[in-house]
């Protein structure tokens, strides 16, 4: 990832047309799960992360395809879908739904060769991974110059993997931060989280009461968030991004490729790259925007409900638990395995 740049444009962007609004969605139908895997009264939480129906339409099925009732799906998808991806910097890994971790891209530095066991989670950093397994622990490998690498005591709900550092939320909602820390961004901020990303040298965090707050590497303003109470923040390289409460995106930080300038519109999840962002819209379709220079801002068209960006590529999943993944392509970061 780019650690600085001669030229900059500092902004704090909200789409055109933003509302007053900034409730927090998470938690409706087709809207995240709670970062506690909750959700509104009469919905469940599935596979992919997003609250639906128990049964019947709109979410009768789980992210693999079966049925609420547990019956396969008729078009006999199950056993060959994903349940969560993440792009590293040249690297990616997914959780696969019966809870392995498979990944590809870089393999110079071991992030490709995941830990043993089953998992729900998984994030992908600069040149290594961590997990968040079924029990709550977390495991990382690859890379551990900083000892980003090293798995921490406890249990966990969130793990996010940055450039040599990783932060994650714990089961009491307080952060926990390791690896590198030469610009503060493991000196994390006390309170109450939903939701932590690590970004390049910084990291951002949605607080109990949903606003953001930020910390490390500011030179571009990219841990400067603005005052929008937020259901999700991405942390890239020098710029950060959010969905509000009310559906809408903002970033914040280096504007230099239009990173921190995101089209208007309704969203439910939003991941920030090295120079380019990605988001889920409300309706399933992807918007990518920022640097285009290895068409990482021109994503697949289709029915998606995570999407992930890295250094020059992305990846997201689509409604059926099948990858997608685009952009450059010379680790191979943009070929993911099969289901």
């Amino acid at each position: 990832m780019r650690l600085a740049r001669s030229a900059l444009a500092l902004a704090v962007l909200c789409a055109a047309g933003c509302s007053d609004d900034d409730s927090d969605p998470a938690g409706g139908l087709n809207q995240p799960c709670r970062p506690d895997g909750s959700c509104d009264a009469g919905l469940v939480c599935s596979a992919a992360k997003r609250c639906v129906k128990p049964s019947g339409d709109d979410g009768g099925t789980t992210a693999d395809g079966t049925q609420a009732d547990g019956t396969p799906p008729p078009d006999g998808s199950a056993n060959r879908s994903f349940v969560d991806v993440s792009a590293g910097t040249l690297h990616a890994c997914a959780v696969h739904v019966d809870g392995h971790v498979a990944c590809w891209g870089d393999a110079t530095s071991g992030a490709t060769q995941p830990a043993a066991g089953k998992f729900t989670r998984v994030s992908a950093g600069w040149g290594h991974a961590c997990g968040l397994a079924e029990g709550g622990e977390i495991k990382c490998w690859g890379l551990n110059d900083s000892k980003q690498a090293l798995s921490p005591p406890g249990t966990f709900k969130q793990v996010s993997a940055g450039l040599s550092f990783n932060c994650a939320v714990m089961q009491d909602d307080t952060l926990h931060c390791w690896g590198r820390n030469e610009v503060g961004q493991t000196t994390h901020p006390q309170g109450s989280f939903k939701q932590v990303s690590a970004g390049n040298m910084h990291a951002c965090g949605v607080k109990a009461d949903s606003k953001a707050a930020c910390w490390g590497y500011d030179s571009f303003g990219q841990a400067k968030p603005p005052t929008f109470s937020f259901s999700q923040v991405s942390a890239g390289t020098n710029f950060s991004c959010g969905v509000r409460g009310s559906g809408e995106l903002a970033c914040w930080g280096d504007d230099l490729e239009g990173q921190s300038t995101p089209p208007a519109g309704q969203f439910i999840a939003v991941a920030a790259g090295d120079d380019h962002a990605c988001a889920v819209k409300s309706d399933g379709a992807l918007a990518c925007w920022g640097s285009d220079l290895d068409g990482q801002s021109t994503p697949p068209a289709g029915n998606f409900t995570a999407v992930t960006a890295g250094k020059g590529y992305g990846c997201a999943l689509a409604a059926d638990g099948s990858l997608r993944c685009w952009g450059v392509d010379d680790k191979g970061q943009t070929k993911p395995p099969a289901p």
